[in-house]
């Protein structure tokens, strides 16, 4: 829309008022500065992270504009911007069927179906609402999500203390994934009680399956808590 315009434009970014350059400074630092020194250390620094600060740069651009936009470039946007939402529209069953044999990497396409599967077998072991969860990162949120019970989560694979076993606590992880399964045996052996199972968590798009996954989760009872039912699938950690 100012590709004709583009020395007044770059004039009016020039003479932001103070407002529009505390966003330019804002964007610059939590966004660009950040993303600089992650490459630089060679750290990992997750895309969605700066999501939210991406407005920034759209605000002052556009607030840096003072002349007047053609009719006919607001047309054209407008029918761009809705030729790529039909696209989208279009698109995104295929999307979805090549998602579900193709899950992600971090086991996303997983995380209701494990909610669900545990929330289920606590309740039938137990009789009360599931209150805690540990482990894989992306597991414990999902679940306090998804769940019915939405349990209060603790960091990923943190050591419970005492009052979070008394209280009740379960953890899941991937059986594939070393890392959280070495820490849920560890937590296993220092907490002493408790019971574990594991299950085959499979994707599902229109009711046809597609990959599956095997989950463990290691559930301790709350000291309160009368157990329903004794004998759970077991597993070896």
């Amino acid at each position: 829309m100012i590709r004709f315009r583009w020395h007044e434009w770059l004039h009016d970014l020039a003479n932001l008022d103070e407002s529009l350059w505390l966003l330019a400074m804002i964007f610059v630092g939590t966004v660009l500065l950040a993303g600089t020194t992650a490459l630089a250390f060679s750290s990992s620094l997750p895309g969605i992270w700066h999501l939210q600060a991406l407005f920034m740069p759209v605000v002052v651009a556009v607030c840096a504009t003072r002349f007047p936009v053609d009719r006919v470039d607001t047309t054209n946007l407008a029918a761009i911007v809705l030729s790529l939402l039909l696209i989208f529209l279009v698109g995104s069953p295929f999307h979805a069927l090549y998602r579900n044999w193709h899950p992600f990497k971090e086991g996303r396409n997983y995380y209701q179906e494990a909610a669900t599967v545990v929330t289920q077998r606590w309740r039938a072991a137990f009789g009360v609402p599931l209150s805690r969860v540990g482990g894989d990162d992306g597991l414990i949120y999902a679940t306090a999500f998804y769940s019915a019970d939405h349990p209060r989560y603790n960091r990923p694979l943190e050591t419970p203390d005492a009052p979070m076993v008394s209280d009740g606590w379960t953890a899941l992880c991937f059986r594939d994934d070393p890392v959280c399964m070495s820490w849920m045996k560890q937590t296993r052996q220092r907490i002493g009680r408790g019971s574990c199972l594991e299950f085959q968590a499979t994707t599902r798009l229109w009711g046809y399956p597609g990959p599956s996954r095997k989950v463990a989760a290691m559930l301790v009872p709350p000291l309160s808590a009368k157990t329903k039912q004794a004998a759970m699938s077991g597993c070896k950690f």
